[in-house]
């Protein structure tokens, strides 16, 4: 085995930086250091170049490195996906990229499994800031040879990498901590507990009590056994939540939840944690004992529904059956779910609309029916398609789990639409309102409004010929994908489109096989409504998810609730009075709009027809331009 060994004169006796006294007792053995598990899997190799040139380095800051201070590094342990390296070297440097205080060559020993490299020197640590990696080639560009432990991601700059832009940090790319550890001889006795970002992706509503998941790390060399956490939301501190009778080891884990975070406030509120009285007393680095981060708080009657994209054909014998399964899915929650049946994935047939078939790019390959997409998104965290049905798994199953991960996740934004219709010129005018509560991606994000049409009686293969066919696409005022329009955060963005509904509506897809007259439609205003929604647009299948969506009536004038964010209030004055099991509008108003928390509208109340039954619940109420009053019937 050839080693070369590059240490630079200056630094013969080891690190010469800032000093900070250890009173702790010291220990000979070689113990090892850093923020992994030292769990992975081979399979899982990452690069973040698409060069031969590969690095990666962990960040020792001042106050970790002043915690083994007098200690001496002697080595590393790592391991990577492959064998397939060439000119292997470890260095110790003050920043990733400059000149290495330190550089060892290694000839053998990286591989698939963790192994030792120790240095021919070790280096004493003085406490100073450090940063220990490596680098190499890459001899097989078919790896990707960089290991990490899954973990969740730490507060940024601990981990880096090297990357076609050079060196980067890579904290937080979902990936854990890199599987590299120092090791160390000397280290003292010391309890530490490092607290990392959790996620705020979880969907949380006023009102609503939630937990909240943080992990810890040990990067002691002690066991912890016991720690509070205090839980800060909008400046307010709750109770110490104590924890003990635990055992995390060092280099170990440690996953809990906070109950009982129930806040009073909506929009973007600041969340804090801090970790204290670790083992009975104070941590020894509390630098890394809080975390702060930003959540979104929604109203707790935040309008919300799924938009279920359903795709069907007239001669698809197996689709009445997927028909069925669809309407068994929502049956108790329609109001929850906007479906929409695009003809499209098998045959065109009388109802197929050119933007139904841009629609099965989200196929992963090849077309089936029946088939279905909820918002667009993954039926589970690691699926690689959107699109399920009859050609794989069936539609109940997939479809129930991308429901449990969807009602997981925020909303981002509020949908509402108002809608002015003259049934003499048919003539229309809907207004879609996007309100924002919180940005839900980097992506473009499109605004989409469709028109759909109910109870048209046509053949369907395995149906018979009067089979009622609901939920059908009938053309977009958007174009496929939608029109761009920019989420900020407490802001609303408004569009109106105007619309002249025809007598019939002709088929925009023709392979020459159905003619004209077939795929000519007639159109009856009770029964058609537009549907908008807001998502992602991105060129990926996977990424481009739908965040909440709104239907409305084409023939009616009315509108759903979220046209603006006008605080719900009790008026001093207000519009209705409950009556036992109802509503009733008060003298003096002339009339009253009534809608359910999902911002259906359930009722309208005018001086002729003032009452009206409903079911025991909330009731948000609008009446002219007053603020809107919530009312609860019992």
């Amino acid at each position: 085995m050839q080693f070369h060994t590059l240490l630079l004169p200056a630094l013969a006796a080891g690190l010469t930086l800032s000093s900070l006294p250890l009173t702790a007792q010291t220990t000979d053995e070689v113990k090892t250091i850093g923020f992994t598990t030292g769990k992975y899997s081979r399979d899982n190799g990452v690069t973040f170049t698409s060069g031969t040139k590969i690095g990666f380095a962990l960040r020792l800051t001042k106050e970790k490195a002043a915690l083994l201070k007098g200690a001496t590094l002697e080595g590393v342990r790592t391991a990577f996906s492959t064998k397939q390296l060439s000119d292997f070297k470890i260095f110790v440097s003050t920043t990733p990229d400059g000149t290495p205080l330190y550089e060892q060559s290694y000839a053998k020993g990286y591989g698939t499994k963790l192994n030792d490299f120790l240095f021919d020197t070790p280096q004493q640590l003085d406490g100073s800031e450090v940063y220990v990696g490596c680098t190499f080639t890459l001899t097989n560009q078919n790896y990707a040879p960089l290991l990490f432990d899954g973990t969740s991601d730490f507060a940024p700059g601990l981990s880096w990498a090297l990357t076609d832009k050079g060196w980067a940090d890579v904290s937080s790319y979902g990936l854990g901590a890199p599987v590299f550890q120092l090791l160390v001889k000397g280290a003292p006795q010391f309890d530490d507990l490092v607290i990392k970002p959790y996620d705020t992706k979880a969907y949380y509503r006023s009102g609503k009590y939630f937990s909240i998941a943080p992990q810890l790390y040990n990067f002691g060399t002690e066991p912890v056994t016991s720690f509070e956490v205090t839980t800060t939301v909008a400046g307010v501190a709750s109770a110490p939540y104590q924890v003990s009778g635990v055992n995390i080891q060092p280099g170990e884990t440690y996953d809990f939840e906070i109950p009982g975070v129930n806040p009073s406030t909506t929009g973007l509120t600041d969340v804090s944690l801090h970790v204290t009285k670790v083992n009975g007393k104070a941590d020894a680095d509390p630098s890394d004992n809080a975390t702060a981060q930003e959540i979104c708080i929604y109203p707790e009657d935040m309008p919300r529904r799924f938009l279920l994209e359903n795709f069907t054909g007239q001669t698809c014998v197996n689709c009445p059956r997927g028909h069925e399964e669809l309407n068994a899915f929502i049956k108790g929650r329609e109001n929850d779910f906007i479906v929409v049946s695009h003809h499209a994935g098998y045959a065109p047939d009388f109802f197929t609309m050119k933007e139904d078939a841009d629609y099965t790019w989200f196929y992963p390959s090849g077309t089936y029916a029946p088939a279905a997409m909820l918002d667009r998104a993954p039926y589970t965290v690691a699926a690689t398609r959107v699109v399920v049905g009859e050609g794989n798994e069936g539609l109940t199953n997939p479809l129930t789990s991308a429901l449990a991960l969807r009602e997981a996740e925020q909303p981002y934004v509020k949908v509402g639409m108002s809608n002015t219709y003259d049934a003499a010129t048919r003539k229309c005018a809907v207004t879609v309102s996007v309100y924002t509560y919180n940005t839900p991606s980097t992506a473009e994000h499109r605004l989409n409004l469709w028109l759909l049409q109910d109870g048209v009686v046509a053949p369907q293969t395995g149906g018979g010929n009067s089979y009622v066919h609901d939920h059908i696409f009938r053309g977009s005022m958007t174009g496929s994908w939608g029109e761009a329009i920019e989420l900020i955060p407490g802001e609303t963005v408004t569009k109106t489109f105007e619309y002249t509904l025809p007598e019939s509506i002709l088929s925009s897809y023709d392979e020459g096989t159905i003619t004209e007259a077939r795929r000519t439609i007639a159109t009856d205003p009770a029964k058609m409504s537009w549907v908008a929604f807001v998502g992602d647009a991105t060129n990926d299948k996977t990424t481009c998810r739908i965040w909440n969506s709104a239907s409305l009536p084409l023939g009616e004038n009315g509108s759903t609730t979220g046209i603006d964010e006008t605080p719900v209030v009790n008026a001093s004055a207000p519009a209705v009075s409950t009556t036992t099991g109802g509503l009733r509008l008060n003298v003096g108003v002339a009339s009253a709009l009534v809608y359910a928390p999902s911002g259906a509208l359930v009722a309208t109340l005018t001086t002729a027809a003032p009452a009206a039954t409903l079911p025991a619940g909330v009731y948000i109420v609008k009446a002219g331009n007053a603020a809107a009053q919530r009312v609860i019937v019992r």
